[in-house]
């Protein structure tokens, strides 16, 4: 409740510091007496609100509240005066917020029996959600007093982390209003978190030109190859430190470890047994999920340096190093390879102390009390890494900021500063670390793999269906309902194993049924087709014969009239021939026509006699003109050829 209560005073317009002082009227209106120390109202703020208050944040509080007369301080001790008097809306904000938490733990009690598991109240079933929530939040830069949090909650589980896990992704996502509520407690944590600044009252001014670097698993999750939720907190982050006045850059060296990075994974997608060496990560799940080949993560290691500038991320050039101002660089790489079987020189390790190097190198011996000045910092998602080098630091007596901080560790500082400029930061982080909370664990993976590696000697699955088991969302799915890593045994693989064959198989013949449908429908498209083809072929020829019919008469029209008018010519012709051989004719016609009327007889008498020869009669000279006329016309006008004979002509086949 103290989280919402801190995120509603926030969200009021109160300061850094002043969203406390509801916090502290309330505990000093409560106390039996009217006067007290600092130690006093310390441990009663823990009690009742449970806020561990570092001393010197509760100076300033206290400091506040005699320049606002609410105390009176004489002789070291506190004195409470008539303005002392808790804030009015704290009670019906403590009301609102009451009725929020009933609703967020009657719905996760709910989900809970779902997956079998009784949660005997809605006490427990918030403090499962403040201590998953409580246990992925990364605190705030310390003040020296080195106060762990501020806020006790209880350690959960890794069965309660995942159950908690499953409950935000699979139930308050899909709900605004739980979403909401959520939401509120989240960002309440980052409120109550800044009690842990040193210099809190300057917490929401702006870096001073910060340099952030970003280190390999920042640039994968930027690049969208963990996975959609880190890609969108990662992305949200990244605007929200440039609206803060952070410049945000990766070294080259760090994008030459995530290029060797890729390239593992190109070489090991290339053969089954390759791929049985990933190790589990959100790499890992998000290259074979998504069935990436080798092609594939090759193309993605020829963008990083593009993809990386789109983004806006400058690429800086490790500066030359300088003794000056670095410190024990073998001890830190002796810190940072632990406890495994890496050599001081794996370039992982190389790769760290080089980039530490380069930050103090940048410092050029500055040594920061605020990350608002500390010139340059470099960001990791690794917290056991960020924690190593915070303790060599220390321990290599260097004060101020660490040159390494958790990704988390800084997002939470620039959303102190510009909480506005994403709205929605922290709820996409949540979703982000829900996402990790229930991936397969690197023994859950391996013990899977070593049970998949069994099944393929005894016969059971073969080498190209281990690959596709071990590609398939239902096998993480799977795996991430599994409670912990003793539950992967050769029975639950087994179970895994028929289940995404089950899947495999169903989805095939889906598929072929898909497949065949698809055919028939094609067919019958294809029928229906040639069909209206063929419809639309004979209408086509259908109105070509139309319009050569009605060509063709007029064609027969134009041939008859002038086969008509040529014998109707020679019919005048012969009747004047008739006419001038008459006898005396001639004479009476004037000189100069005569040789015309001579020229007429003439023509008749040869028309005359042509026609006695051949036996032809008149219209039948006439009809033979006329077809003659009418072929070369169709051969003119739509190209017929002009031997076409007259019985085809006259039947109209076109």
């Amino acid at each position: 409740m103290t989280l919402a209560l801190l995120k509603a005073n926030f969200d009021a317009g109160r300061d850094h510091i002043q969203m406390f002082e509801p916090f502290l009227l309330d505990t000093a209106a409560h106390l039996p007496s009217e006067d007290f120390t600092a130690e006093v109202i310390q441990q009663a703020l823990k009690e009742r609100h449970g806020l561990n208050v570092p001393h010197g944040t509760l100076t300033t509080l206290l400091a506040r509240g005699v320049k606002r007369r609410f105390f009176e301080r004489k002789f070291g001790r506190y004195f409470k005066l008539e303005s002392a008097r808790p804030t009015p809306d704290i009670a019906a904000l403590r009301n609102r917020i009451i009725r929020e938490h009933i609703q967020l733990a009657s719905s996760f009690k709910n989900y809970a029996l779902t997956r079998k598991v009784t949660l005997p109240d809605d006490d427990r079933a918030l403090a499962l959600i403040l201590g998953f929530i409580a246990e992925y939040q990364i605190p705030l830069l310390l003040d020296p007093s080195n106060v762990p949090t501020a806020i006790d909650v209880p350690a959960l589980s890794s069965v309660d982390a995942r159950l908690v896990a499953h409950f935000i992704t699979s139930v308050c996502l899909r709900d605004p209003n739980l979403s909401e509520y959520l939401q509120r407690v989240v960002e309440g944590f980052v409120l109550q978190n800044a009690l842990l600044l040193k210099d809190i009252s300057n917490a929401s001014r702006k870096f001073d030109n910060l340099q952030v670097f970003l280190d390999g698993g920042c640039v994968l999750d930027l690049l969208g190859l963990t996975g959609q939720a880190n890609a969108t907190a990662a992305r949200d982050g990244l605007d929200l430190l440039r609206s803060a006045n952070a410049r945000v850059g990766v070294f080259d060296k760090t994008l030459t470890e995530v290029k060797n990075i890729l390239a593992v994974y190109e070489n090991c997608l290339k053969t089954p047994q390759g791929r049985q060496q990933l190790r589990a990560s959100a790499l890992t799940t998000h290259l074979l999920v998504n069935k990436y080949a080798p092609s594939d993560v090759r193309s993605a290691i020829a963008l990083v340096d593009v993809n990386m500038e789109a983004l806006g991320v400058g690429i800086r050039f490790v500066p030359m190093h300088d003794r000056r101002y670095t410190l024990d660089e073998a001890a830190l790489a002796e810190a940072l390879r632990g406890g495994t079987e890496h050599a001081a020189d794996h370039p992982r390790i190389v790769h760290d102390v080089d980039c530490v190097a380069a930050i103090l190198t940048l410092r050029a011996g500055h040594a920061p009390d605020s990350l608002d000045h500390a010139k340059a910092v470099f960001v990791t998602t690794n917290r056991l890494v960020a924690k190593t080098v915070d303790v060599w630091y220390r321990a290599s007596g260097g004060v101020g900021v660490s040159p390494m901080l958790h990704h988390l560790t800084l997002s939470n500082l620039a959303w102190l500063k510009r909480p506005m400029s994403a709205v929605q930061l922290k709820l996409h982080e949540l979703v982000a670390l829900c996402a990790a909370a229930v991936r397969p664990t690197r023994a859950m993976w391996s013990a899977f793999l070593k049970h998949l590696r069994d099944l393929e000697q005894q016969g059971s699955a073969t080498s190209e269906e281990s690959v596709a088991i071990m590609s398939s969302h239902l096998t993480y799915r799977a795996l991430e309902d599994l409670d912990n890593d003793d539950d992967v045994d050769a029975t639950t693989t087994e179970e895994i194993v028929e289940r995404v064959k089950a899947t495999y198989s169903a989805e095939a013949d889906a598929k072929v049924a898909r497949i065949q449908a698809a055919a028939q429908a094609a067919m019958a498209g294809s029928e229906a087709r040639a069909e209206e083809a063929r419809a639309a072929a004979g209408s086509e020829a259908e109105r070509r014969r139309q319009s050569l019919m009605r060509i063709d008469g007029r064609i027969r029209s134009v041939a008859r009239g002038i086969a008509t008018a040529t014998f109707g010519i020679a019919a005048i012709i012969l009747l004047a021939a008739l006419v001038l051989s008459l006898p005396g004719a001639l004479e009476r016609i004037h000189p100069g026509l005569r040789w015309v009327a001579y020229g007429l007889v003439v023509a008749g008498g040869i028309f005359s006699y042509a026609a006695a020869i051949s036996g032809i009669f008149l219209r039948q000279q006439r009809d033979n003109l006329e077809w003659a006329i009418r072929r070369k016309l169709r051969h003119w006008m739509i190209g017929e050829e002009e031997g076409m004979s007259r019985a085809a002509l006259d039947s109209d086949v076109l």
